[in-house]
């Protein structure tokens, strides 16, 4: 509720890129964090320095990873939404015929997840161990936001450069609106 609260300000304050990467590192730092090994014996236990001997200790250490976790997955949410809704509207999409599949294909993401997740992890504890297994999923989200926010920023600057030659320099949310207006008026004629 808080970071449902936080998001939307703050996703304007810094931007949609600034914040997907934000989440990602969150979701990164929290899976690092939350159980790290007792002992450095290779890449995957590069965190070994915060483990916690006591119980306390060991469960300040996850409650505050789980924080991380949540918090990352409030944050990341809204600057996706914004990119697909920017890409529907790309690819001549209106707002009104774009937003279910949009919400479908983010539903369908969270529930996958929640499905192929305790698989994948049920198979990485059993081979690695708990705190490994949390410390390569922490590096592979930070490996998947080091590609991916490149990439997505690419495609943004070449898609705002050619837009650029072809329209004003008006932002890409009032153009949205305007369209969704306009379709409304025409709905709305038609009934």
């Amino acid at each position: 509720i808080v970071v449902g609260a936080i998001s939307p300000p703050l996703i304007n304050f810094i931007g949609r890129i600034p914040s997907y990467t934000l989440s990602l590192f969150l979701l990164a730092c929290a899976y690092l964090v939350m159980a790290p090994p007792s002992q450095l014996d290779g890449p995957l236990s590069l965190f070994s320095f915060l483990h916690q001997s006591s119980s306390s200790g060991a469960i300040a250490l996850m409650a505050s990873g789980m924080a991380l976790m949540g918090a990352a997955t409030g944050f990341i949410y809204n600057p996706l939404n914004n990119l697909m809704v920017e890409e529907a509207s790309y690819a001549g999409f209106p707002i009104k015929k774009s937003a279910d599949p949009i919400a479908s294909i983010l539903n369908q993401t969270f529930t996958l997840g929640g499905f192929f997740g305790p698989l994948l992890s049920t198979t990485l504890v059993h081979h690695l161990g708990f705190p490994k297994s949390c410390a390569l999923f922490g590096i592979t989200i930070f490996a998947f936001m080091s590609i991916s926010t490149p990439l997505i920023i690419m495609i943004l600057k070449r898609r705002n450069t050619q837009s650029s030659n072809d329209t004003d320099t008006e932002s890409s949310y009032s153009l949205l609106y305007e369209a969704s207006d306009r379709e409304d008026r025409q709905d709305s004629k038609g009934a």
